[in-house]
């Protein structure tokens, strides 16, 4: 059962994926859990649509990874 199972490298901070971050997009969504365990959620698009488009195809676009398909959204 752990064939599908990706693993991510443990040694990675959320700062460091936040700070390597800078400057590289126009448009983000941050999705995570805070220091107290709530889901948090912030990002720079303003209309629900773009926010769930942008959430769906970073879904689509990790199955794809995970299951080793190429369903090409580009």
């Amino acid at each position: 059962m752990t064939d599908n199972v990706i693993d991510f490298p443990s040694d990675i901070t959320a700062d460091d994926i936040l700070e390597g971050s800078k400057g590289l997009y126009e448009s983000c969504i941050v999705v995570g859990w805070d220091q107290e365990g709530s889901l948090y959620m912030r990002g720079n698009l303003h209309d629900s649509a773009n926010v769930m488009l942008l959430l769906e195809l970073a879904k689509f676009t990790y199955l794809q990874e995970a299951f080793g398909e190429d369903y090409s959204v580009h």
